[in-house]
């Protein structure tokens, strides 16, 4: 009988200890709009979590097409900054960040609306943090995009991002 009891216990203790695993903090929680300028880019750093955690967003627009990223490094982004602000040329080969957090706006014509998201199933994605990194919503030429002239752009940002507690 013991043993039965000691054996619950054990069971029941670890599946509420990976619970914590699975829920996890949320650390970053934005519900914004924003008027992103041509030519520029709106960001976001990201420094709070630390290890590993789950991210999300979505980002929409009812005017035209833009890009999002996500760079791990302070470099790249600082070279991604540089090249987007007027004094810089635009690179040869521009750091795109990281390619399976980065996405080209589609048109969503159920919703009216051009959108970004990350993961596209809705759910979130995992994502080791061990430093700053920096999300990025893309009003420019830089990326895939290319237009001859940008205009200001409305934009709708639902950004989350969860530290994995255990």
């Amino acid at each position: 009988m013991r043993r039965r009891s000691f054996l619950a216990a054990t069971g029941l203790g670890a599946t509420v200890g990976l619970g914590g695993c699975l829920n996890g903090e949320v650390v970053v929680s934005l519900s914004m709009t924003e008027r992103i300028p041509a030519s520029q880019g709106w960001s976001r750093e990201i420094e709070e979590p630390d290890g590993s955690g789950e991210l999300s967003y979505t980002v929409r627009s009812e005017h035209h097409r833009f890009e999002t990223f996500y760079f791990r490094d302070a470099e790249a982004y600082q070279r991604y900054q540089r090249a987007t602000r007027v004094e810089d040329e635009m690179p040869e080969n521009p750091p795109v960040g990281d390619k399976s957090l980065r996405s080209v706006a589609m048109e969503n014509s159920e919703a009216g609306v051009y959108e970004a998201s990350v993961p596209r199933d809705g759910g979130r994605t995992s994502v080791n943090f061990d430093r700053t990194h920096y999300f990025v919503v893309d009003n420019s030429t830089y990326g895939e995009i290319q237009v001859g002239k940008t205009a200001d752009l409305p934009v709708s940002i639902s950004l989350e991002v969860v530290e994995d507690r255990f």
